[in-house]
């Protein structure tokens, strides 16, 4: 019996280790990049940031293959779903619907470049660097389970009740990730994310 303990405890440890392990992300990689990013931030939230930072695509790429796609998708789900159900779309004809969803979806499309931006000034002050292709990949990659819930906005009430839920995992995602990104230690991590998240308030206040 002792022997067999001896085999069981060991193999026990080992097991523990490898899902502690950010390594032991092992999703099966598929020939879209924005399936398999969806899928790693929504599964592993907290750590699959060693994996993200461990590429070097750059904005462009990100944006063009994560971003835009799920605006897009999210954008027509909300037009769609104010149309059909009139929630939104009985205080607006369909033209000003058509100029409000424009204009939320041209911020949208500004909005990881500009917190790309506002991370890599605030940063220093927090005894953290960040490059901007490693804030604006942070930025994207962060924003994927609030921009996934746009889907669910084609059904407003649906989309009312689960948004909550996506924005608090996208904040999640954004904390968790500020270390591998910014290298900001972990007694300055709150105070550069409450930080950042001011400094977005303000600037949507001045972008609204």
């Amino acid at each position: 019996s002792s022997d067999l303990y001896n085999k069981i405890i060991p193999q026990r440890a080992a097991f523990a280790v490898a899902l502690a392990s950010p390594m032991a992300i092992t999703i099966p990689a598929t020939r879209s990049l924005l399936l398999d990013r969806v899928r790693l931030v929504l599964t592993h939230p907290a750590i699959c940031w060693p994996t993200i930072a461990a590429e070097s695509r750059g904005a462009k790429e990100l944006f063009l293959s994560i971003t835009l796609p799920l605006l897009l998708v999210g954008t027509l789900c909300s037009f769609a779903g104010a149309q059909l159900f009139g929630l939104i779309g009985s205080a607006f004809s369909t033209k000003e619907l058509a100029q409000q969803t424009f204009i939320s979806f041209a911020l949208s499309c500004a909005s990881p470049y500009v917190s790309a931006f506002v991370l890599t000034k605030l940063a220093p002050f927090f005894q953290s660097s960040a490059t901007y292709e490693k804030a604006f990949s942070w930025s994207v990659h962060s924003s994927i389970p609030a921009l996934t819930a746009g889907i669910f906005s084609l059904f407003p009430l649906l989309g009312a009740i689960v948004y909550p839920f996506f924005g608090f995992l996208s904040l999640y995602a954004a904390y968790s990730g500020l270390p591998t990104m910014t290298n900001v230690p972990q007694n300055q991590r709150v105070a550069l994310f409450i930080s950042f998240v001011v400094a977005m308030i303000l600037v949507g206040l001045l972008m609204a």
